[in-house]
């Protein structure tokens, strides 16, 4: 997914964000956010609380819709599920294999997992994922790359610990993940970026990194030879 512009990602926050509208769709969304958005023709929505592909592709009939309506390509707005919200959703990434050639990544994190599971924390003493937490992380690996998306890592809460940041994203590299560029709340904007960035000049020599690039290219392409 290209980078959107500044009215585009916007767009996408209120998305997430908006009450607006009664009719409700997955993750919490209603079709009067899809309304909102889709005439700024977004590079794609984020889908928060997804359960399965079926939640995926109820989005996708509805962002259909909404790009007839405004003269936009048919399958042009991508999908990012956030898929590891609840215990109930680790048991759907299976089927998001057949979700469409919508789904654009599979992201994941523990914060509100942990609250659904009762937790007082998701990490270890030593900073590491607790085990429940480290299985979501994996299932989205596995879970995306089956679908011909990206697995996505979950953003790093703690922004003053850069070398913790560092460590986890070197993690995150070596297992095939790719890190989220955001910054956690109140961070400021790019406090983490510098650090990210280095990461990838520090895990990846140019040609791993084409070599990166070409295999999301062939996954993409065999999702959409799927459900052609």
């Amino acid at each position: 997914m290209s980078p959107p512009s500044s009215s585009r990602r916007a767009s996408s926050r209120s998305a997430q964000g908006s009450t607006c509208g009664s009719i409700p769709l997955p993750g919490g969304l209603t079709a009067a956010d899809l309304d909102a958005v889709i005439p700024a023709a977004p590079d794609g929505v984020v889908l928060p609380k997804c359960l399965d592909g079926a939640d995926v592709q109820r989005l996708g009939a509805n962002l259909a819709v909404r790009e007839a309506e405004h003269g936009l390509a048919d399958g042009s707005t991508r999908i990012i599920a956030i898929a590891t919200e609840s215990a109930r959703a680790l048991f759907g990434f299976a089927s998001y294999r057949g979700a469409g050639g919508r789904l654009e990544g599979l992201a994941w994190g523990g914060e509100d997992l942990a609250a659904d599971l009762g937790a007082e924390t998701n990490r270890l003493p030593d900073g590491a994922y607790a085990a429940p937490y480290a299985l979501a992380r994996t299932l989205t690996l596995v879970g995306a790359v089956a679908a011909g998306a990206r697995p996505i890592d979950a953003v790093y809460l703690n922004f003053r610990d850069l070398d913790g940041l560092r460590t986890e994203a070197l993690a995150a590299r070596r297992d095939g993940l790719r890190r989220q560029d955001g910054d956690p709340p109140g961070a400021g904007s790019g406090h983490q970026r510098p650090i990210l960035h280095l990461v990838r000049g520090d895990c990846a020599g140019a040609g791993d990194r084409r070599r990166v690039r070409r295999r999301a290219g062939r996954r993409r392409r065999r999702a959409r030879r799927r459900d052609a």
